[in-house]
């Protein structure tokens, strides 16, 4: 997954659920929750549960 998240040095983690398919439209989206990955220079990524 790429995008602007990456700048800020963390990546949400997306679930099955996060994802939608309109089979009527082919209109793809995607809704990310909360939950985080930090990459591994991100201050963050010490203090973050399961970053």
């Amino acid at each position: 997954m790429s995008g602007v998240w990456y700048l800020e040095r963390r990546v949400p983690r997306i679930r099955p659920e996060d994802l939608r398919l309109d089979l009527d439209s082919a209109e793809f989206t995607l809704t990310p929750g909360s939950d985080l990955a930090c990459l591994a220079d991100d201050r963050a990524a010490a203090i973050l549960p399961g970053s």
